[in-house]
């Protein structure tokens, strides 16, 4: 068994608890009258803020949650109606960099790291591309975690959408990499739908790295002029954002 957290601390009453996934709900009377709130549980097992979800003066109470969607009665109009909270799944450019010294490619969601990174180095060391492709910047019902890897020994970066994948490299599999776990990078779909395309996946045993790509043409350049030694398709690492 874990160990219990608590999870509301507010002086006022709190009550009728729903879960989903890493988020929680629950009615709370802090302002007055009854509204809804939720706080979502990190990967590390630590507490995220609080959100108040609802904020019309009237009680809005008994919630539900199902993914992100989450639903309640609401006495706003004078009669119990339901409503539910509909997020906006906001997308994040993926920027890519690559490095004629390391012989790597680097990627970033993060407009500061990226700016960074142009201002810091010259192109030789660091050349940005452009956008690669969109993601998620934050978990939606369908997505998962994009895990971001740093290796001291090859000075180069690794990115799995796999859990299974990310614990193999945390339980110390690869020492001669030196990998530092740096944690989730973005958001991604690992199955398709008709608003993704898939990111390719390439490996490099000459330059111990890793590859990552949208482009059908870009793929199949690579597949068709390097020999796998040096760099080998590994298939779709997840699906992007079209």
């Amino acid at each position: 068994l874990g160990e219990e957290v608590q999870v509301t601390n507010n002086s006022a009453e709190q009550w009728d608890p729903a879960i989903s996934g890493n988020t929680i709900v629950w009615q709370d009377n802090r302002n007055g009258n009854d509204d809804i709130y939720l706080r979502t549980i990190n990967p590390n097992g630590t507490l995220g803020e609080e959100k108040q979800v609802t904020t019309n003066v009237v009680d809005q109470a008994y919630p539900a949650i199902s993914g992100n969607i989450i639903v309640w009665e609401d006495y706003r109009n004078g009669n119990a109606d339901i409503y539910a909270y509909l997020p906006v799944v906001s997308t994040t450019p993926i920027y890519r960099f690559h490095s004629q010294k390391y012989n790597t490619h680097f990627y970033t969601n993060s407009e500061d790291e990226k700016n960074h990174i142009i201002k810091t180095y010259p192109p030789r060391e660091w050349l940005y591309e452009g956008i690669a492709y969109n993601a998620y910047g934050t978990p939606t019902q369908h997505t998962h975690p994009i895990y971001r890897f740093f290796s001291l020994t090859y000075r180069k970066h690794f990115y799995t959408i796999s859990e299974q994948e990310k614990n193999i490299i945390l339980n110390n599999t690869y020492p001669e990499a030196k990998f530092q776990y740096e944690g989730i990078a973005w958001y991604a779909d690992n199955t398709p739908t008709s608003a993704t395309t898939p990111i390719y996946r390439f490996h490099s045993q000459k330059y111990n790295a890793h590859f990552f790509t949208m482009s059908d043409t870009e793929k199949d350049h690579i597949i068709h002029t390097y020999p796998q030694t040096e760099w080998n398709y590994e298939g779709i690492a997840w699906y992007g954002v079209r």
